[in-house]
């Protein structure tokens, strides 16, 4: 495996200032530019798969409290920052979708340029997803709830895999085909549902 290019953690801040500076950043970007361009950035955590929960949520609740409507009356940028903030959080607390913003934003590749699964992968799915089918259609629930358990465990396997690989310098191009991978346990994951 390659070293990962640019694997320094970026700290986004955290102090007031730094916290407000990012606030009216936001409130005065332009309409035409995409909501969420750094999420990290923008709700000032680090910029790290492993990133805390508590932390994006409590970021997330200070800068939204300034949006309220009662104190952002007459701003009509309000709107639109709020609903960046509240991207921000979405990509943020899915595993999946952070995944996928960090190796973009580390330099990577996007999901469209890099289709690569791991050897073998897809005939295992193929393989699943036919069980999944046949265990369906003959309404057998418990085989169902057992390929949901391992799709479960295979997700939270795969989580973890993701994990270690950006915390040990993994190539961003490896990354981004076990996302890939993991994008079909996941697909799979809902089909059970």
């Amino acid at each position: 495996m390659r070293p990962l290019r640019g694997t320094a953690k970026i700290l986004a801040g955290g102090n007031a200032a730094r916290q407000e500076a990012r606030y009216h950043d936001l409130v005065s970007a332009e309409a035409s530019k995409p909501v969420v361009g750094d999420p990290f950035a923008l709700l000032g955590v680090d910029r790290s798969f492993d990133v805390d929960s508590a932390a994006i949520n409590a970021n997330w609740l200070r800068m939204i409290a300034d949006l309220h409507p009662d104190r952002s009356a007459g701003d009509p940028e309000a709107a639109q920052a709020l609903a960046k903030l509240n991207e921000a959080k979405t990509v943020l607390l899915d595993p999946e979708s952070r995944a996928d913003a960090l190796v973009v934003l580390l330099g990577g590749p996007r999901r469209d340029e890099h289709k690569e699964l791991p050897a073998g992968f897809l005939m295992e799915m193929l393989e699943i997803r036919e069980q999944v089918e046949g265990a369906a259609a003959s309404g057998d629930a418990g085989e169902v709830a057992s390929l949901r358990q391992w799709a479960d465990a295979e997700r939270d396997r795969m989580l973890a895999e993701i994990a270690v690989m950006f915390q040990s310098g993994t190539a961003l191009e490896d990354v981004r085909t076990a996302l890939n991978a993991l994008r079909y346990i996941e697909r799979m994951i809902e089909q059970v549902e």
